[in-house]
């Protein structure tokens, strides 16, 4: 009886949770009490569930992350104060042209997380890029959130080859190259980026056709600088540390990093401060620390606050009694996999989350079915892209917090492209495995 009030709880838990971050309750308030709501049922005791378990992965996850977000909101507003992003925008918008620019703009922001460049770092140094291009283009900002979480979340993080925690996860699990099942890889990519680039494009074009268009609020002011009386740097100056970071986080010497993240954000900072001294000022370097440590604060301890409920979940007796009921799951093994993984992953919140906990277990038991073990870790990947994006996955709270926007504005479209393509795209993927395995 205890085990199945535990279950009924972990759904409670989760549709309360959904529920308020949808209709705008503070997301650290609907985290404790959704937290409360599990400890409950699972029969423990609330005091030490909040105290040690839920403020564990709270704190955790801010100890693990706050310096690499501090040094990449400074890095991104050196980069919007200089007016680097601003040359760097204008290029873009030059070449491509507006309409180009908003479907080139998630493909490069992809290759740089494909590349290596952790999905948090990257905001921060494209973030007044995006800006640039969305005024430009008169694009409506609701839609930011779901540019870059599809960019960063989708194609780029479980792709044959990419450096990024769900791959690497999944194919060492597998005992198998990161490269596993290419063809099949690129295929399942590929039909993520079609499918979501139209999807993208034709809910741009529709929502500007009801009338919206682009608005700057002052919860992103800080990362934009008025043309007027803005000395624009060169193209040498603006471009140079967007790529000396992206080589910086990638340079290896023996298979192993040089750089800490931490390391090469700072390195990027003294680029941009060397470059621009003439125009970085006492009084705008006091402005630039100040507005950094407000939005990186904001930022993380939103995210915390999901992981947070996470790890209490992870507590209960009901989850480690659903990890080992898995294989048991009536459909054919493909099948079973792929909604095993998605299970996983709207319970954690996390692709590589729900992938660290699924591969070692499954994965055995489907190679000894007789299945391809590369196969199997890029269905993991893959699949895994899909209901990680549920309205509590923290990237999705952290970047829609970053825009200064809400659930009810952004989830919608974040929802379509993140959730719904990426199971499209696995779809596809299995069907030409039929033919080519």
């Amino acid at each position: 009886m205890g085990f199945t009030v535990n279950v009924i709880g972990i759904f409670l838990a989760l549709v309360v949770l959904v529920l308020l971050i949808m209709n705008g309750v503070n997301l650290y308030l609907s985290a404790i009490i959704c937290s409360i709501i599990v400890g409950i049922t699972a029969g423990l005791n609330i005091y030490t569930t909040m105290k040690d378990i839920y403020m564990s992965g709270f704190v955790t996850f801010l100890q693990s992350w706050f310096l690499l977000f501090f040094a990449g909101a400074i890095y991104g507003r050196l980069m919007s104060m200089t007016g680097s992003a601003k040359v760097v925008a204008d290029v873009i918008i030059k070449v491509l042209g507006p309409k180009r620019a908003m479907i080139a703009l998630p493909i490069a922001i992809g290759l740089l997380i494909y590349g290596g460049i952790n999905g948090y770092v990257c905001i921060f140094a494209v973030f007044p890029i995006i800006l640039a291009v969305f005024r430009e283009a008169d694009a409506p900002k609701r839609f930011i959130p779901v540019m870059y979480l599809f960019a960063s979340g989708t194609f780029a993080n479980c792709g044959p080859g990419t450096t990024m925690v769900l791959n690497i996860v999944t194919t060492q699990a597998l005992g198998v190259d990161p490269m596993a099942a290419w063809p099949l890889g690129f295929i399942g990519i590929g039909s993520m980026i079609v499918i979501g680039l139209f999807w993208y494009n034709r809910m741009i074009n529709q929502a500007k056709r009801n009338g919206e268009h682009y608005t700057l609020d002052k919860n992103l002011a800080q990362y934009e600088q008025s043309d007027k009386d803005q000395v624009a740097p060169g193209k040498f100056k603006a471009f140079f540390p967007l790529v000396f970071t992206v080589v910086a986080v990638n340079l290896k010497i023996g298979g192993a990093n040089v750089l800490k993240l931490e390391e090469a954000l700072v390195l990027s900072i003294a680029i941009v401060i060397i470059l621009n001294f003439k125009v970085i000022t006492r009084s705008l370097m006091s402005s630039c620390l100040e507005e950094s440590v407000k939005s990186t604060l904001s930022m993380i301890c939103a995210t915390c606050s999901v992981i947070g409920f996470a790890t209490v979940v992870k507590a209960t007796p009901a989850f480690d009694a659903f990890i080992d009921m898995i294989p048991s799951i009536p459909l054919p093994p493909v099948l079973a996999l792929v909604v095993a993984t998605n299970i996983m992953c709207g319970i954690t919140g996390t692709a590589s989350g729900a992938a660290a906990i699924v591969a070692p277990i499954l994965g055995p038991i489907y190679t000894g079915m007789g299945m391809d073990p590369a196969f199997i870790a890029r269905l993991i990947a893959v699949s895994a892209t899909g209901c990680d994006s549920v309205p509590h996955n923290g990237s999705i709270v952290a970047y829609i917090n970053m825009c200064g926007e809400t659930h009810k504005t952004a989830y919608m479209p974040v929802f379509k492209m993140c959730l719904v393509t990426p199971l499209i795209a696995t779809g596809i993927m299995i069907l030409a495995s039929l033919v080519m395995l």
